[in-house]
């Protein structure tokens, strides 16, 4: 009895695995890799923030972002966040991916980048930057998350 168990456990995961696998394969062939000239416009964008022009910040944001939240929001928001954490000390790449759906957001075509960050006042933080194709089709800021 107790080898039945152990051999239907046994199955049990090895279905498992190849269900992941196959589901990460999947996943694998629709996440790619972010080419570099979008790595220095995504830290372009992040140096506005960290320089404070955050008008500017506003105006280089895609179409849809201006349209969720006003340049007075953004100012507001933005400054009650960042302001706070001090003069940025180290920034480094974490992951880039492209990817064709985001959760929350219509199926398009984002650049979605991750930081380590550290901050004057905050020692370890991950930034998320998120880019997407603009009506005009240039990449433009979609979303920017401090954790």
């Amino acid at each position: 009895m107790l080898k039945q168990i152990i051999i239907s456990i046994g199955c049990a995961i090895s279905i498992l695995s190849c269900f992941y696998l196959a589901v990460a394969e999947e996943v694998a062939q629709v996440v790619e890799p972010l080419d570099q000239t979008s790595v220095a416009q995504a830290q372009a964008w992040l140096a506005m923030v960290d320089n404070k022009q955050y008008e500017q910040s506003w105006e280089a944001a895609s179409s849809y972002f201006k349209s969720l939240v006003s340049k007075e929001q953004w100012i507001s928001q933005v400054a009650a966040v960042r302001n706070p954490l001090g003069d940025l000390v180290l920034r480094q790449l974490k992951t880039n991916l492209y990817q064709k759906t985001i959760p929350g957001a219509a199926d398009g075509e984002y650049y979605v980048l991750t930081f380590n960050t550290a901050f004057k006042n905050k020692a370890s933080a991950i930034e998320t930057v998120t880019f997407m194709k603009d009506k005009d089709s240039q990449w433009r800021l979609v979303g920017y998350f401090i954790k």
